[in-house]
Order: structure tokens, then sequence, then C-alpha cells
């Protein structure tokens, strides 16, 4: 819960918002509510981090109306914002040590635009504020804004994101920041992408996965079994036209869902994906799954017992990193392609609800 001093920081400082940049207000908000989070992870001094969070921005309540990213103007709002953190804080008892300390904050949190990265190594706190301030860009209410702002579309934005300098120059400051970057990223990514590519052993559930996300986002699903399978389970298509049917998807669908284990014909897929997901289960869930599968196949004829062994004797060699896992894993770094990988129903269920 929010402290009473925080809200009454909030409240003073919300004007130089509505002033400045009234966009910036949903900002202040969300960044309020991870802070406090962060700060109780990583047992850091909220009496410092909220205010800094709460006032570092005021100072374009006072500076031209022009663009805001250029760096005379970035300079001159952290004076600014330096000033009006100062009487807020005074105008509120706070203690001078701190003002003067969250001050100086505010005063130099811009200073990575001009090349000076060292003091968020110093200075844990303003380290993991600048995380913050970063990790905004891929929240849900910023990544549009911001998005639009520098002129990109969703695919570019998600680049931009993947290859900031901050990664580099400004490494997350504690496991918590970097852990909600990559959250609110996968998300992103999630929700930008047209083109999405499950994979994963047998029994991980990639079927009914697929169909779940392409009810959210309304993409079609193509099954590889479908196009492995000439009459399914009995007569198989040979690798031209396994390619030649997967070719007609690709060029045909703007937007698609692929499905499936197959690793022998699917490099246009791999390549063309904007998102992978890796679907890597605990295996007895697998096994269960199969088994119980299987059996019902059995009941009706369409299945055998040493068909079962054989697929429980796959499901141990992925367990293995064997076997298909082997080949699903090369195929990804072939193509030097990115993923997610989900390794629970939780993690599928978490996915699932940050899709809008």
């Amino acid at each position: 819960m929010m402290k009473k001093i925080y809200n009454k920081i909030w409240q003073l400082a919300k004007p130089y918002y509505k002033k400045g940049r009234s966009e910036d207000i949903e900002h202040i908000k969300w960044m309020m509510k991870d802070a406090l989070l962060v700060c109780k992870k990583e047992k850091l001094d909220d009496s410092i981090l909220l205010p800094l969070v709460i006032l570092h921005d005021t100072g374009y309540a006072n500076v031209p109306k022009n663009n805001l990213f250029e760096l005379d103007i970035r300079k001159t709002h952290m004076k600014e914002g330096e000033k009006i953190a100062k009487d807020i804080l005074e105008e509120v008892n706070y203690s001078p040590d701190k003002i003067k300390k969250i001050t100086h904050f505010v005063s130099v949190h811009d200073n990575w635009a001009f090349g000076k990265n060292a003091i968020y190594k110093k200075h844990k706190i303003l380290g993991v504020f600048t995380d913050l301030d970063f990790i905004w860009m891929a929240t849900p209410k910023g990544f549009d804004p911001v998005r639009k702002y520098l002129g990109k579309d969703k695919k570019e934005m998600i680049e931009y994101l993947e290859n900031s300098d901050k990664l580099k120059k400004r490494p997350f400051s504690c496991e918590s920041t970097k852990e909600l970057y990559y959250n609110y990223l996968k998300d992103r990514k999630t929700n930008s992408s047209t083109k999405i590519y499950i994979l994963g052993p047998q029994g991980s559930g990639k079927t009914t996965f697929a169909k779940m996300i392409s009810k959210k986002l309304r993409i079609p699903v193509f099954s590889l079994d479908d196009i492995y399978w000439k009459k399914k389970y009995t007569i198989k298509r040979n690798e031209t036209q396994k390619k030649k049917s997967l070719d007609k998807i690709l060029k045909g669908k703007k937007k698609w869902i692929i499905e499936g284990l197959s690793t022998s014909f699917v490099d246009k897929a791999i390549r063309q994906a904007e998102l992978v997901i890796w679907l890597d289960l605990n295996h007895k869930l697998l096994s269960y799954r199969v088994i119980k599968r299987q059996f019902k196949s059995m009941l009706v004829g369409s299945s055998s017992l040493s068909g079962l062994r054989k697929l429980l004797g796959e499901i141990k060699d992925y367990k293995e990193k064997k076997g298909m896992y082997k080949n699903h894993r090369d195929l990804l770094n072939f193509h030097k392609k990115k993923y997610i990988i989900l390794s629970n129903k939780k993690d599928m269920k978490e996915l699932l609800y940050s899709i809008k």
C-alpha cells in the first residue's frame, strides 16, 4: 500500500505533469506501483526511490514544448526538476538529508543521454530507477505511445527494445527489474506477433495452446501433423510434398500460428516466425497425457502398445535433451531464433492472460 506521504508528494507533483507532459501521469502511476514491488524484493529504501520516481520529470513543465528528447531540453528539465522537487519535498517536511539525495538524483537521472553511465552503477537506487524508466516502454500503457512518438511499427518497437544500448551500457541493477523487463517484453511480443510458431514434445499441449492463442488473436492455426501425414498416422507425404504444403500456407496467409513436432521441412516457417514458443513441460505430465491419449486410441484399434512404448521413449529422450529435443534446439540455434520457453501450466496461463 502507498504511504500517505507519497500520495501527498504525488498530488503536489501532478499539476507539473499536466502542464509539461500529461502522458507522464500514467507513466508515474505505473512506476510507483512497480517501484514499491522492487523495493520490497530487493530491500531498497523506498523513501528515496518513490519520491525520485514521482518527481523526476516535473521539470518538463518549465521547458519549451519542442522535441522533448533534445539534449538541451533534457539538461534543462533536470535542473528545473531539481528545483521543483526541492520545493515539494520541503512543503511536506521531508528529511533534509533525503531531500539532498533525491534532488541530486533528479538532477542527473537522464545523464545516460549524455554518455554518462557510471553513476547508475555507483548508486543502486538510481540504477533501479533508470531500469524502471526504461521498462515503461515495454508495458501495456507505455508501448504504443512511445512507439508512435518514435515513428515505429510494433515489430520495429520490439527490435528497438531488444537492441537498446541500455542493455549493454547500463545493465539491469538487480534481478527484479531484469525479470520485470523480460516479462513485459514477452507480453508485448505475443500481442504484437502475427506469425507464431509453437514447438514441443508429444503431449505438451501444442495444439490446444495454439487454439487458445488463435481465439484471442483471431489468427488461423495450422498443424504440422496435417502437412506431415497424407492419411493420418498411416501414409506420410514425402519431403517435397511437405515443403510444398507448408509454402502454400506461408505464401497464402499474412497471419498464422503453426504448431507441431516436426523439424525436417519447417525452416521457412521458423525464419518467418515473429514469435517462437517452446513448450518444455515436466516429462511425468507428458507421459501421463500420452498414456491417456494412447489408451483411448487403443480402445478403438487406432493405436498399439508398441506405439505407446515408442512415444514414452521419445519423451524420456526429450527430458534427457536427446532426440527431438536436440533437433528443436539445433533448429532454433541454426536460424539464430530467439524464443520463449514455457515450462509449466502456470507459464502458459500467464502468457494467455497477457494477450489482449
